[in-house]
Order: C-alpha cells, then structure tokens, then sequence
C-alpha cells in the first residue's frame, strides 16, 4: 500500500509544483528556490495538510500574497 501511496503523493506534488510558478515570475528569477516551493505547498490546501510538519531546509517564511504585490508595486515606481 505505502508504493502505492507513494507514487500517487508524488504525481500531485509535481503536477502542483510544475501548475504553480508564479513565485518565480513575480519575483523575475528564472531559478526556482526552497522559498518558492515552501510557498506554493503553503498555498494549496491538499499539499499544505501533508507537509504541515514538514520543514524545507532554506525555505524560510513563505511570501504572502500582499507581500508580492507591494514588491511589484515598487518596481514599477522605479
């Protein structure tokens, strides 16, 4: 039963991971980072309940949504 549940977690993560890029366009970095990926797991409701009391190495506080539009907003100022 665990390969079985295995292969099924692994297929979800990286179709949400490969849906969900847009940490790395708002930001304007063609890398995708620890923090991108904590992020879009903390975004989505179904991989935050199975990584709850998980911790990526690096990944430090994931970026709010408010946080994102306020950077945009300064580059734009610029």
């Amino acid at each position: 039963m665990a390969p079985v549940y295995m292969a099924a977690f692994s297929n979800k993560f990286v179709e949400e991971s490969s849906k969900k890029p847009r940490p790395v366009k708002t930001t304007g970095t063609k890398r995708l980072v620890p923090n991108n990926i904590l992020t879009a797991i903390r975004k989505d409701k179904e991989l935050n309940d199975i990584f709850k009391d998980i911790v990526i190495r690096e990944g430090g506080v994931p970026r709010s949504e408010k946080k994102e539009k306020s950077e945009k907003g300064k580059k734009s100022q610029e």
